[in-house]
């Protein structure tokens, strides 16, 4: 099992679904050159769909399975963003979170 795309000499993320017995189902990675888009959380409900959440800096693209994908732009520095996928490893929707100043903020 393969996510697609070469590796960005930056943070990438990936998101792996297995099966019960521990063999991979399908597999979603997060990743453009020069930026680092960093994955810090993941919450599975009882129906199988799952959240994703993190940072990135720039620009991100989340996609997979059948669904198109959806680019989120940053407002400055790093954002957060949450990304909701199907049992299936579909995208459902993203959306960004942040505001034009950089984050973490600097320290005083």
């Amino acid at each position: 099992l393969q996510a697609s795309g070469e590796p960005t000499g930056h943070l990438d993320g990936f998101l792996v679904r297995y099966d019960r017995d521990g063999a991979p189902l399908w597999a979603r990675r997060f990743a453009r050159a020069g930026t680092d888009e960093v994955p810090s959380g993941v919450s599975v409900d009882a129906d199988g769909f799952i959240v994703v959440a993190g940072t990135f800096e720039d620009r991100i693209t989340l996609g997979g399975g059948d669904s198109p994908a959806i680019s989120l732009d940053s407002e400055g520095g790093r954002d957060g963003f949450l990304a909701r996928y199907s049992p299936a490893g579909d995208l459902l929707w993203a959306r960004r979170a942040g505001r034009a100043t950089t984050w973490p903020p600097a320290s005083r």
